[in-house]
């Protein structure tokens, strides 16, 4: 005779899930995204006209420009995307520049410069435009 069996005993089959594919974006990306990755693309002009306009000569001339031109692309690539932690990577960005911009003033150089002034007030307003609504639903996740 078998023996009855347990209520309280813990079903010992298993379950196979796999992950889920990743959902790829469809339709047109909406135009405020155009207008954020262009006014990105201006913000990083301006750094780098800033940059060079009161950088030091030599070595520092170049590698700071091509690495603020790398660090510009891979950010504007992953926005094109609609990859959802690159919003929240410029908006913590944005509060460095949100002191930048604080020490700028603090100090009195708001007009000593004015392109780093602008680079600083447009990146403020990309950070913004991220968290418009049709901006908003490009990176959310979709179902399937």
């Amino acid at each position: 005779m078998s023996q009855p069996e347990n209520p309280y005993q813990a079903p010992t089959s298993t379950i196979a899930v796999d992950r889920p594919a990743p959902v790829r974006r469809t339709g047109p990306r909406p135009r405020a995204l155009w207008v954020l990755l262009g006014c990105y693309a201006i913000t990083y002009v301006l750094e780098v006209v800033a940059l060079t306009s009161m950088g030091p000569d030599g070595g520092q001339q170049i590698t700071g420009p091509l690495g603020m031109g790398a660090y510009s692309l891979m950010i504007g690539i992953c926005l094109w995307r609609g990859v959802n932690w690159v919003r929240m990577w410029v908006v913590l960005s944005t509060v460095l520049t949100l002191l930048v911009l604080w020490m700028l003033a603090n100090r009195g150089m708001v007009g000593e410069q004015p392109v780093l002034v602008m680079a600083c007030l447009l990146r403020i307003s990309v950070a913004v435009m991220l968290f418009l609504p049709s901006v908003h639903r490009w990176f959310s996740p979709r179902g399937t």
